[in-house]
């Protein structure tokens, strides 16, 4: 079974920042702005990459791209934890899918679950 830690998801979660830059405002594989209620993406076909942030986390912990596929539509809650994310983990990872999908940057985002959490435990 994959080990989805609390640490190893914030560390997972800073790459992501790392790789796309702190500013970055998620856009869906087809071009939307996310910020236009359209649903996210954990993976983009077409560049067979991880596409959102909790995609870029669970590929990240060795979730392949085909298992992220089986769970498009599903809440970051639902299906971190269908890989072995705690409840607090999925939390967090909800938190941060939920701020992403409003057009709040990666960096912010992140921010954003952090505190989220840190004031619900």
């Amino acid at each position: 079974m994959i080990k989805i830690t609390r640490t190893s998801t914030i560390e997972a979660l800073q790459s992501a920042i790392d790789l796309m830059g702190p500013d970055y405002t998620y856009v869906t594989p087809g071009g939307e702005d996310a910020a236009v209620d359209v649903m996210c993406s954990y993976v983009d076909q077409a560049k067979n990459a991880p596409s959102c942030i909790v995609g870029h986390v669970l590929y990240a912990h060795g979730v392949t791209l085909s298992e992220l596929v089986q769970y498009e539509g599903e809440s970051a809650h639902k299906t971190a934890t269908a890989f072995g994310a705690s409840e607090q983990v999925g939390d967090m990872l909800n938190r941060v899918q939920e701020l992403q999908d409003k057009g709040v940057s990666w960096g912010e985002a992140v921010k954003g679950a952090y505190i989220h959490i840190c004031a619900e435990h």
